[in-house]
């Protein structure tokens, strides 16, 4: 043997000390098979998550200004995976760096949802 302590039967592992947790009248079996919950608890049957809003990405607005399209990143350099290309006209936000960062001749856009990086040199800031 390898010192390691055995598993549990199946039997072993429920035990009727665990029914008492459980609100009355309900045993794991009524839990497991959507026994009714109280409302709002999350991660059990008949509950109601609330969704969580995913705030807007800020940045300042740009414009893609590249006949051929360009490169989205996933880092700032030539060597990094294309994720996708972004066509010429695509509108996208250029993303605030921690302070103190700088990543020259390299922009962090959202390009609709999706995060990477891009050449500074095709994308062009619009105004307001």
């Amino acid at each position: 043997m390898d010192g390691a302590e055995p598993m549990p039967e199946a039997s072993e592992a429920a035990t009727p000390a665990t029914d008492a947790l459980l609100p009355e009248g309900m045993n794991e079996a009524a839990q497991e098979s959507g026994g009714e919950a109280a409302p709002g608890e999350a991660g059990l049957p008949g509950a109601q998550a609330v969704p969580e809003e995913s705030p807007e990405p800020e940045g300042r607005r740009a414009v893609v200004r590249s006949p051929k399209g360009l490169n989205l990143r996933a880092g700032p350099a030539l060597s990094y995976e294309a994720l996708e290309v972004l066509p010429d006209g695509m509108e996208v936000l250029t993303l605030d760096l921690p302070r103190g960062a700088a990543v020259p001749g390299w922009e962090l856009v959202d390009a609709g949802g999706r995060t990477g990086w891009a050449s500074a040199r095709f994308l062009r800031r619009l105004e307001g």
